[in-house]
């Protein structure tokens, strides 16, 4: 992503099929399509088990590369806690090779407790586990060999290779609501998304507290990006963009009426109007996620939406 102190525009990749039947086509013609556009990067999103027909977000990533030119690519956020560092760092540095080095890593713990059993874990321990997983992945991409003595991981002398090709390790962005969480992500990350599911208002909140802890902990504001996932859809007015919205939501979420509680949406006006007030808090990135029809939303967003607010 472009580290020119420009307001920079990701938009999410095609990754949930509700027929079952995954379009490889359509991904690569998507790709070609929003790197035509003007967009900087685009974005994946993670979830291990549950009814949202999504596909995996690493090899998904991993799949886009040849074809994604100088586009960043981005997973925000994985859930870290669902999985073993190790691994994870393997296959991260196997995809910042794949990208040439453009590969952000969004982590995160999830709100979705519950499948912490299923996964064989305690759920009391998780935040010990996430630290020390992010510790072990550092370590592992930074050291010849690394060394990590903790309460759920052990390391001696353990080397990886290769190492990333972004030096130390791909920027870490963090997704978190909570203070604690917020705060975390100013000590170990490098960036902090807030989620879709987050509202204007709540994203808000958490930006000033965000601030409050990077001044706390004395961190560069040049070098902690700070972003937003929106969740909207473009139509020819508010009430047929709703219905839009609301039959996304019933398939990704089995409930019509989250979407339309946290999303940006209706007419163009409308639209310009709600991103606006995320724009106006001084964020880095705006990561669109059109809900439905991705390839005639990133259209319209980039020619009528977004250039009301700095796109390209």
């Amino acid at each position: 992503m472009p580290d020119d102190g420009k307001l920079q525009f990701g938009i999410c990749i095609p990754q949930l099929f509700p027929e079952g039947s995954v379009d490889l086509e359509a991904i690569s013609s998507y790709m070609q399509k929003i790197r035509s556009l003007g967009y900087t990067s685009a974005w994946v999103q993670d979830g291990v088990i549950g009814s949202r027909p999504s596909l995996d977000p690493l090899p998904l990533l991993a799949y886009v590369a040849p074809f994604s030119g100088d586009l960043t690519l981005g997973v925000s956020v994985l859930l870290a806690n669902l999985r073993i560092p190790i691994p994870v760092a393997k296959s991260v540095a196997t995809l910042d090779h794949l990208t040439g080095g453009r590969l952000i890593l969004g982590i995160g713990m999830g709100f979705y407790e519950g499948a912490y059993p299923a996964f064989g874990l305690d759920v009391k321990r998780r935040v010990s586990r996430f630290e020390e997983g992010i510790q072990v992945m550092k370590a592992l991409w930074s050291d010849g060999k690394a060394s990590f003595q903790g309460k759920h991981f052990h390391l001696n002398d353990v080397a990886m290779n290769p190492k990333p090709v972004q030096k130390p390790h791909p920027p870490l962005w963090f997704g978190a609501h909570s203070a604690p969480a917020l705060r975390r992500s100013v000590v170990y990350g490098d960036g902090w998304m807030s989620a879709g599911a987050a509202s204007t208002a709540d994203f808000k909140d958490e930006i000033k507290l965000v601030r409050q802890f990077m001044e706390e902990e004395r961190r560069d504001p040049s070098a902690f990006k700070l972003s937003k996932r929106v969740y909207l859809y473009v139509d020819k007015d508010r009430d047929t963009a709703e219905k839009s919205l609301r039959e996304w939501s019933a398939i990704i979420y089995q409930d019509p009426d989250r979407l339309p509680r946290t999303a940006v949406y209706g007419g163009v006006q409308d639209c310009v109007d709600g991103l606006g007030e995320v724009v106006e808090e001084g964020i880095d990135l705006l990561m669109c996620n059109p809900v439905g029809d991705l390839p005639a939303q990133a259209e319209v967003l980039a020619r009528d939406v977004l250039p009301k607010l700095g796109f390209p």
